[in-house]
């Protein structure tokens, strides 16, 4: 209750009634000059009057407003408190639905090894089959570093070594547009398999086997492919920017409209590959060997080709203005190497006016 504004209006009606007693005496027995003096006498304290009761009105509509201000925080930290507590135990039933996928499914394909020689199986039979869809619809449902630990348990058991003399139960295994993205699946075999669209942003295929798999679209930025195997494989479209395929073996692989700028080629073998439109603007090619490539239309600017082997391979339209270290005979045992674009200082190494 406001009792600062009670006594106030207690106090005004208490002056009035006053002011009304002494009004009748002075108009029954005084002058006008004296009624005139009593208003004025009782002008100031019923202004201080007003002017108190206007600043407890203020006072109260603040105090209001205060409360609600009060009210709206509290309630928003109290919905996002919630929203924490709830992001939690989401992630934590998330996390605990996943390591049961994997238990269950290391659970599983143990059974497999042991009862029904999977180790032994060729792929058509339905053991493999079996095993196979088990394996993919885990690996779309776990996390980096649970896929590590499937990717280790299947090359420790020999399903998909690379050395296996038995297919691999990941051969034309569909893992289009799956998450992949810094998992750590070196040494693996994929061979043929369809990885379109694929986040393989960060991952580790050190020494992996993809020979003939599908990487169309796939998102290959920074990812480790040391030594990996990639004969007849497919990176139409895919990105592979600041990728390294250092020593990788990319034979009569298909790169077309691929975007390995600024990835590392030292070593690679890339012979009767496929890079047309290919752009590998600041790329390092170092010791690669391009034999036989086809390079019609692709952007070699600031990429380093030291010692790199241009032996047959199809030099139309290619950009080579801006690259860095390439040297005259390099380029006089490609094909078509007039129909390139060089620098006006190359050009003069050529004999062009």
């Amino acid at each position: 209750m406001n009792y600062l504004g009670l006594y106030a209006q207690l106090y005004i009606l208490g002056v009035y009634g006053i002011g009304l007693l002494i009004l009748v005496y002075l108009l029954e027995s005084a002058t006008f000059n004296r009624l005139l003096e009593l208003i004025k006498a009782l002008a100031t304290p019923i202004t201080l009057i007003i002017v108190a009761r206007n600043i407890n009105q203020e006072f109260e509509k603040r105090k209001r407003k205060e409360d609600i201000e009060r009210e709206e925080r509290q309630s928003k930290e109290d919905n996002k408190r919630q929203e924490e507590l709830l992001k939690r135990q989401s992630e934590e039933s998330q996390e605990n639905r996943r390591q049961e996928a994997l238990r269950q499914y290391l659970q599983q394909m143990t059974q497999l090894l042991t009862t029904s020689q999977l180790a032994e199986a060729k792929h058509e039979e339905p053991v493999t089959r079996a095993a196979q869809a088990l394996t993919v619809t885990l690996i779309r449902q776990l996390d980096n570093a649970r896929i590590a630990q499937v990717s280790s348990f299947l090359v420790s058991s020999g399903l998909a070594s690379k050395e296996k003399e038995n297919p691999s139960i990941l051969r034309n295994a569909d893992l289009s547009f799956a998450d992949l993205s810094k998992a750590d699946i070196k040494s693996v075999n994929l061979n043929g398999a369809i990885l379109t669209g694929a986040n393989l942003t960060g991952a580790n295929l050190t020494g992996a086997n993809l020979t003939g798999a599908n990487l169309t679209g796939a998102i290959l930025t920074g990812a480790i492919l040391n030594g990996a195997i990639l004969n007849g494989a497919i990176f139409n479209g895919a990105n592979l920017n600041g990728a390294n395929l250092d020593g990788a073996i990319l034979t009569g692989a298909n790169l077309t409209g691929a975007n390995p700028t600024g990835a590392i080629l030292t070593g690679a073998i890339l012979t009767c590959t496929i890079l047309r439109g290919a752009d590998l603007t600041d790329s390092i090619l170092n010791d690669a060997d391009l034999t036989g490539s086809i390079l019609r239309g692709a952007d070699f600017t600031g990429a380093i080709l030291t010692g790199a082997y241009l032996t047959d391979a199809n030099l139309t339209d290619a950009n080579l203005n801006g690259a860095i270290d390439l040297k005259v005979e390099q380029v006089k045992k490609a094909r078509n190497w007039s129909k390139a674009k060089y620098s006006e200082e190359f050009r003069k190494e050529l004999g062009w006016q």
